[in-house]
């Protein structure tokens, strides 16, 4: 669950009892405040900008039907925008791959179909971080770090980002691994997938 935070009502900002930031001097009167906007807006657009780094980032716009009674989407639904991050890094590997194995060894097209040597989710996790509300549109991005690959799995990380607040909602990882679907077991990672992650 969200706990609701309560914020003093928008006429205090604008009479000046409740600065938003900056600094204020304290004389006879109302407290005068510098504001610092920008300060603020450059920090967003920064963290905005480490979204967009990520190899996948796909725009989902927030759905009435996925809040629930306490009027914020549901936690299970993250894991839903995971899955849309996490599938669409998979066919930009799928993509990758397929330039790399010049030779056609690797089954790339029976990557996703279960088909062969393909992915599969062990485990994964979120961390919420403000609720999300209708009408919004989330940014999930998701990556996979070199140094988090290791024999026959690794971890991707997620982000869901707040267009309208301007700051991630959630983040979260999950651990993938390398299964062979022919034989039911997990299997190493072939090295044109290892080098297709480090390419993205």
């Amino acid at each position: 669950l969200f706990l609701p935070h309560k914020r003093p009502p928008v006429a205090a900002f604008s009479a000046g009892r409740f600065p938003r930031a900056g600094n204020c001097a304290r004389r006879k009167g109302p407290p005068r405040c510098t504001i610092h906007k920008s300060s603020t807006m450059s920090k967003a657009r920064l963290v905005l900008k480490d979204v967009m780094r990520h190899p996948v980032v796909r725009s989902i716009p927030v759905q009435w039907g996925e809040m629930d009674a306490f009027q914020h989407v549901n936690n299970t639904v993250y894991f839903k925008y995971f899955e849309v991050a996490r599938l669409a890094y998979f066919e930009k590997l799928v993509e990758t791959i397929q330039g790399l194995d010049t030779s056609n060894e690797f089954d790339a097209e029976g990557f996703l179909t279960g088909r062969g040597l393909g992915p599969i989710l062990s485990s994964t996790e979120c961390s919420f971080k403000f609720p999300l509300r209708y009408p919004d549109t989330a940014l999930v991005a998701a990556t996979v770090k070199p140094e988090d690959v290791r024999e026959s799995s690794y971890d991707m990380s997620y982000i869901v980002w707040s267009s309208d607040h301007e700051r991630p909602a959630a983040v979260g990882s999950g651990t993938v691994t390398s299964f062979d679907y022919n034989s039911g077991k997990v299997a190493p990672l072939p090295q044109v997938v290892t080098q297709a992650i480090e390419d993205l």
